[in-house]
This record gives C-alpha cells, structure tokens and sequence, in this order.
C-alpha cells in the first residue's frame, strides 16, 4: 500500500486578523463590562418560566445549590462564602458537607 503525502502545500497559513479584530474584541470587552456594572448598580428585574415578573431590589446574596456539580463550581470560582444550602450529595470540597 502505497501512501502520498502532498508536500508542496504549507500545513499552516497565516491570517491576517488586521485592527478590525481588535476593535471587535474591545468592544464586546467594554459591553461586558457595562453589562455587569448595570447589574450590580440597582434592582433586578426577570421574568419566570409561568412570566411571572420577578423584581430584586439589588442582586442576591445567598446560593442555594441544587447539584452537586454546581456546588463545586461555586467554591472554585470562589462564591463558597455565598453558599448557604446544598443537595445531600454535595461532599466536595469538605465545606460543603457542612451545609444544610
């Protein structure tokens, strides 16, 4: 079994991503960054899955987590301290075993 390689062709070309990608990348950077601020300024207005219309009067302080995936996530972004109720199955890390 013969096998040809093509070797004539480069395996990797260069891009030209240009100040065009920059600016786009800037741009929804900045609009992240407002998007956060404008949630962390006042109120919090939703809408449920029955569109019910849900209104905090500033966002939520306590986590109550109902996987156990989830709870591991939470004390690896560092949200531990806001976690204040878990499934029985969330036993990592070893704080968690502690929650009600």
């Amino acid at each position: 079994m013969d096998v040809f390689v093509n070797t004539s062709a480069p395996l990797l070309q260069p891009r030209n991503l240009g100040s065009g990608y920059l600016v786009k990348i800037f741009v929804f950077f900045l609009l992240g960054c407002s998007i956060a601020m404008s949630a962390h300024a006042g109120g919090i207005e939703l809408q449920d899955d029955l569109n019910n219309k849900v209104v905090l009067p500033q966002p939520a302080q306590r986590i109550v987590s109902l996987a156990p995936s989830v709870t591991e996530l939470l004390f690896s972004a560092g949200a531990g301290s806001k976690v204040v109720a878990a499934v029985d199955y969330s036993d990592f890390p070893e704080e968690a075993k502690t929650l009600p």
